[in-house]
């Protein structure tokens, strides 16, 4: 939006690291799968991020990237 001369912008930033159990034991950081996705706010974040084929959990801290196992939880 643009309000007399200042410029406003909002948005919400959704960055995901897999919680797999390969990319949790992986050292190497180019095996590890990570995702950014942009949107107002977090629900369109992760609807955006689902629809792009990652998981994520009800309490919003696992999530596993496309074609990965599911997450494993640090319980």
């Amino acid at each position: 939006m643009y309000y007399g001369g200042i410029m406003i912008t909002g948005g919400y930033t959704l960055d995901l690291i897999c919680d797999c159990e390969k990319c949790k034991v992986s050292t190497d950081s180019h095996e590890i799968k990570t995702g950014e996705f942009t949107g107002e706010n977090y629900a369109e974040c992760a609807r955006i991020a689902k629809n792009n084929g990652w998981k994520l959990s009800r309490d919003r801290l696992y999530c596993s990237a496309p074609g990965h196992s599911k997450f494993e939880r640090d319980d």
